[in-house]
């Protein structure tokens, strides 16, 4: 029991959308996504052939001050374990939020405080907190790679 955190990306694949240059990497790359699945582009429904893929690309374990960053800046203040959208812009300002920390630790309180919470752990800034912004910052960097570029982000967590 506890605070977990999760990271998701989600793409939207339409094989019958755009230029022929756009069918064609769309329908390459869909075709790559389902080839673990048994399932063929030929079997999916033609009336409907938009298909979406999801997948996890970060997790977090009661980090409870990058918790309370997405809750304020992407939530809308709203704490309530839902799905919510998150920018490349907002993974960008977390980034920078998590590296001027890392850099100053006394900024810790001003730009990624800690929150108490239900099992929410430590809010204390010590080496697990800032072990924690290493983590994200390492999530972020992943996220913001070129082949995630036309991607889409969420965030949602459960205690």
């Amino acid at each position: 029991m506890g605070l977990d955190m999760y990271l998701t990306a989600k793409k939207d694949f339409y094989p019958d959308f755009g230029d022929i240059n756009e069918k064609e990497e769309n329908l390459k790359t869909f075709s790559k996504l389902l080839s673990g699945s048994g399932i063929t582009v030929n079997e999916i429904d033609s009336e409907f052939p938009t298909s979406s893929v999801s997948f996890k690309v970060g997790y977090w374990r009661k980090a409870n001050a990058i918790h309370a960053w997405f809750v304020k800046h992407c939530q809308a203040g709203v704490d309530d374990c839902n799905s919510y959208s998150v920018s490349r812009e907002n993974l960008i300002d977390l980034k920078d939020s998590c590296t001027a920390v890392l850099a100053d630790n006394s900024k810790a309180n001003s730009l990624l405080p800690p929150q108490a919470g239900f099992f929410f752990g430590s809010t204390e800034v010590n080496e697990y907190y800032l072990d924690d912004l290493k983590l994200t910052i390492k999530i972020i960097d992943r996220c913001l790679r070129e082949r995630l570029s036309n991607w889409n982000f969420s965030y949602n967590s459960s205690w």
